[in-house]
């Protein structure tokens, strides 16, 4: 499990540069390794099935030799389909873990430019988990974000876009508050689909949604870097020439802020495009994980 866990964990914290190499090494050892000590069938298997599949999804989408992409990106849909069968032969198709493999093969099928079989796994994720956590479940706003983004970026159908990223922001907000970090995917995803359709009214009003939210998230971290600063000077006196140039360093984050904040209304405008890539990072998560988003910098998390 060791080498899984470091696959995942490098997937994560590599996301946001690309660079997979080294998660798909730890992946496929932890495959090879799972699959000689284990029955064909067994359930752990489907795990490691997932983590691969992420990975070689994520390398495929950059990868500049087309045959390279198109054969890792097969091997993707291999690997999600047996853990889809894995988990349905577990527990049933009815079951929270199978509605996560679907949904992450939705995703993958948007990857393939599958798209009427990544809404049809979309839906498929979506109608499991409501009827087994409720419409307002944090996996439930995670797979609609999802079928958003397809309807959004790849779709062009934009009334169903929109519709589910606002019961998407409806969820985040009422289950984790304003400055939940997901917000950002939805927040960005309504802007593009509100330049599509020329709805300048609305481009302008979820560009100031997402300028608040980004304070929002700036003065929780600031809080959070105070406390920490706060027990950390307890714990310690520091020498006065620290706390001059720790207030030197504030007064240059609060300019620095101030400045950012009265460009980030333009900026977002411009910035859509980006948001279609953010929207993968929050690929089909654990049950732990999601909670944690709420909290912390969302990157990807399966």
């Amino acid at each position: 499990m060791s080498h899984e866990e470091l696959a995942y964990s490098t997937y994560v914290y590599q996301y946001n540069t690309g660079r997979f190499e080294k998660a798909r090494r730890h992946a496929e050892k932890a495959l090879n390794i799972m699959t000689k000590l284990l029955p064909s069938n067994h359930l752990l298997l489907a795990s490691s099935q997932r983590v691969l599949a992420l990975i070689l999804e994520e390398i495929a989408i950059d990868h500049t030799d087309k045959k390279k992409s198109h054969d890792m990106l097969v091997r993707a849909e291999e690997l999600h389909l047996s853990a889809v069968n894995l988990a349905i032969s577990a527990f049933g198709e009815k079951n929270v873990q199978t509605a996560k493999h679907y949904g992450n093969l939705g995703r993958l099928y948007q990857t393939m430019e599958k798209f009427e079989l990544a809404e049809k796994m979309h839906l498929n994720a979506i109608n499991i988990k409501e009827s087994l956590l409720g419409k307002d479940d944090y996996e439930v706003a995670l797979s609609i974000g999802h079928l958003a983004s397809l309807y959004n970026y790849d779709l062009e159908q934009f009334e169903k876009a929109e519709t589910l990223y606002l019961r998407s922001i409806e969820i985040g907000v009422k289950l984790f508050g304003p400055s939940y970090t997901g917000l950002e995917y939805d927040y960005r995803g309504l802007i593009r689909v509100y330049q599509e359709t020329q709805d300048w009214n609305k481009v302008f009003e979820y560009t100031y949604k997402l300028r608040d939210w980004k304070d929002l998230r700036r003065a929780r971290e600031g809080d959070s870097s105070q406390e920490t600063s706060i027990l950390s000077s307890q714990q310690s006196p520091k020498p006065i020439f620290k706390v001059i140039q720790s207030v030197i360093s504030l007064a240059a984050n609060a300019t620095t802020i101030t400045n950012t904040s009265n460009s980030e209304a333009k900026e977002a405008a411009g910035a859509t495009s980006d948001s279609h890539r953010l929207q993968r990072s929050l690929s089909e998560s654990s049950s732990a994980s999601a909670a944690s988003t709420s909290s912390m910098s969302v990157s990807p998390p399966p």
